[in-house]
This record gives structure tokens, sequence and C-alpha cells, in this order.
């Protein structure tokens, strides 16, 4: 009953239903690495608290019957059972009709993930749609 109290939340997180065995897997070093420290430590504690496995720095090799083949950091070859897997690949910058048009019209602007998917959200493609606007 104590909002102050972590203790109660965490035992509170970790006595809910568990549906599913849950496994994030990342090619990169860490997970959530572009929050900020506050809001990635929070995320973390409520994914440990509810049992998600963690695994980073692995190479995808394939999906089988059993779940995703992967190599981890140390070169071991891992499967994560898995009956479910959602991946979430990235983006890369698409610049083929920036360069398609370059001669063709006076000027072309190029924003958002086109430009650089890694750091691609709504709130920077409008912002960076709105400049190109103003310059028009």
């Amino acid at each position: 009953d104590d909002p102050n109290n972590v203790a109660n939340y965490e035992n509170y997180i970790q006595a809910l239903p568990r549906a599913r065995n849950i496994t994030l897997t990342r090619r990169g070093k860490r997970i959530g690495e572009r929050l900020g420290p506050t809001t990635r430590w929070a995320l973390i504690q409520l994914l440990e608290n509810r049992g998600v496995k963690m695994l980073t720095q692995i190479e995808y090799q394939k999906l089988t019957g059993f779940g995703l083949n992967a190599v981890t950091r140390n070169g071991k070859e891992i499967c994560v059972p898995a009956d479910l897997v959602v991946f979430a690949t990235g983006q890369l910058p698409n610049r083929e009709l920036q360069e398609q048009l370059r001669d063709s019209v006076e000027a072309v602007y190029l924003i958002g993930a086109a430009r650089t998917a890694s750091e691609a959200n709504a709130q920077v493609a409008i912002w960076e749609g709105a400049e190109a606007a103003r310059k028009i």
C-alpha cells in the first residue's frame, strides 16, 4: 500500500502471473542504450523482476522448429527456445529517390529515416519536414 516502498513493488511485480517465458535479444551491447539512465534502470529492473532473460551481443543465425539459433560474443552457438519470435530489426536510410531527383528538380530535402534511420522518430521527421517547408 506504500507507493514509496520499492521492495513491496518488486514483490508485487514478481507475483504477477506469467503467461510466457520471454528472452529479449540484441545484436548490440546494451538493452535500452538510448534511454535516459533512470528510465533504462527502471526498465531493466522491471524486465528482470518479470523474469525476462536478456542476451546481448549475439549474432542471429536462423530460426528452427525449436527456436532461434545464434552465436554469442564468445563464439558459442546457442538455441534460444521459442514458439513465437518477434523481430525489431532496425532501419536503414534510403536515399535512392533523392539521388534520382537531384539533377532534375531545384531542391530535394532529405528528412526523417531517409536521412538518418538510427535517430528516426515521428517528432524528428515532423520537425525536419517543417524546416524544409520553411526553406521552400
